[in-house]
Parts: structure tokens; sequence; C-alpha cells
């Protein structure tokens, strides 16, 4: 299924039934972005040309009148709203130069698969007061695989700093124009 890929969200009547809205970047180059509005899982409606800031108002707007975020979406340009695939390929447009070309990483965890969560993203527990509620049951269980998490990101980043000043000297010596420039914003890690 083509289409773009939208942030999403969900409003729950009493009665069950849903009603979705969500924002995608035009694509265009322009900063500009579309919206999309309608049932669930099928947006029909659409308005294009909205500002970053109109976005951001509107989305304040409806996480005010009880909208919950449902995540990353793709929707087709009939309206129809599909899963994203749980590994996306890189960009199809690689950086202009002088940006260092992605190295391949390792696999990203699947947080889903890791929390209890199923292919629709649902998972234990609950947003309460500022923080996310599980219950006692599921709540040691959680904390384990936390710890997982947490560790896989600890082992991510003494990787990539272990690594880091080499790969910047490779990268700064395969564009040797941009030596100065690069050196000049290099932030310490």
């Amino acid at each position: 299924m083509n289409g773009k890929t939208y942030e999403l969200f969900r409003f729950t009547h009493p009665d069950g039934s849903a009603k979705e809205w969500g924002y995608a970047e035009m694509g265009t180059g322009s900063g500009l972005f579309e919206v999309r509005w309608g049932k669930e899982g099928h947006l029909v409606q659409n308005q294009i040309g909205l500002t970053r800031a109109v976005i951001h108002q509107r989305r304040t707007e409806k996480m005010n009148k009880g909208y919950q975020p449902v995540g990353r979406r793709l929707i087709n340009t009939q309206g129809e709203v599909r899963h994203l695939p749980r590994i996306q390929s890189a960009s199809e447009h690689p950086p202009a130069s002088p940006l260092p070309p992605k190295k391949p990483t390792k696999s990203a965890i699947d947080i889903a698969a890791l929390l209890g969560g199923d292919d629709d993203g649902c998972y234990f527990g609950t947003r309460f007061l500022g923080g996310f509620a599980v219950p006692n049951c599921h709540a040691e269980s959680l904390a384990d695989k936390l710890e997982t998490v947490k560790a896989a990101f600890d082992a991510q980043t003494q990787s990539f700093l272990s690594g880091y000043d080499q790969a910047l000297e490779e990268w700064i010596s395969s564009l040797p124009a941009w030596e100065e420039p690069i050196r000049r914003a290099i932030e310490p890690a």
C-alpha cells in the first residue's frame, strides 16, 4: 500500500465508536503539512498546506478534547489506515555531503515484543498522572524487561562512543574541503 506516514490520534466515543485525526509532512520540501480526519480506519477528509505552528495548535486542541496518540500509521490517498512495518528500511534519499554516510546499525530492539505488546501496539497498563500505570501482576516482569532495554541502550551508547573519534576522523579525511567547518562544529563526546 502506498501512502504517507502520519502521526495518528484517536477519540473513542462512549458507545465504542471512534474517530481519528492525523498529520504528515507534505513531502514537497516546503515545510507544510497535510491533515486527515474521519471515522476510525478511514480518514477521507483532508486539508493541505498547514504550517508547523498550526499543526502544533491543532494537535494540542485535539489532545485537550480527549484524543489519544495512536502512533505512526501509513495512510493512502483513499484514507485507508495501515500499520507500518516493524522494521523500516533506511531513507530512500541519502544525506547530501558533507554529512557522513550512515553506517549499518545493529538490529533495533522490538519494544512491542519486549513489553508484551501485540501487533496492534497494545501493552499492559495505561497513561496515568503524567506517567504510566501498570497492574501489580505485571510490574515485576515489566521492570525486568525495562532493565533489558536499559542494558541494550547502555551497550549501544558505549559502542558508539568507543568508535566516535575514529569515525569522525575517517569522515573528515574523506572530505578535505570540509575539514575546517566540520572541526569547528564538533561537539566533544
